[in-house]
């Protein structure tokens, strides 16, 4: 029989838990994985067992700061833990750095505003380097 052909943006893939995982790391006590659900525009907490037990971002890409169901990303893709109880997450397709705090549950964008820095001589700052 033939070999299928079939794109990975042409197959249905709603029944699928990842789109395209990006980058995992674990907090300190290795109790949780985090996953960058880059296509679907997310950050996901999974437990030891396999269970969702968070999920950060409103899976629409965008650049919106807020609790974790109205915060969007775009493309997040690196992850890295810190000991205050945060997930700094590198935003791709958003040029920023996002902090997911998990006590106050929000996240905020610390870095970056949205747009590609071209500033190749330096010196500009923020939305200045365009």
């Amino acid at each position: 029989s033939p070999i299928s052909l079939a794109l990975a943006r042409d197959r249905d893939d709603s029944d699928s838990m990842l789109k395209f995982p990006g980058k995992i790391c674990t907090n300190f006590s290795g109790e949780t994985v985090f996953v960058s659900d880059t296509g679907r525009n997310r950050i996901l907490g999974i437990d030891s067992s396999g269970i969702v037990v968070l999920e950060v971002g409103s899976g629409v890409g965008g650049l919106r700061d807020g609790d974790y169901k109205t915060a969007q990303f775009r493309a997040p893709q690196g992850l890295a833990w810190s000991k205050e109880e945060c997930l700094y997450v590198a935003d791709t397709e958003n040029h920023s750095i996002r902090k997911v705090d998990l006590v106050a549950q929000k996240v905020t964008t610390i870095l970056g505003t949205g747009l590609q820095g071209n500033d190749l001589e330096g010196g500009k700052v923020g939305t200045d380097r365009k």
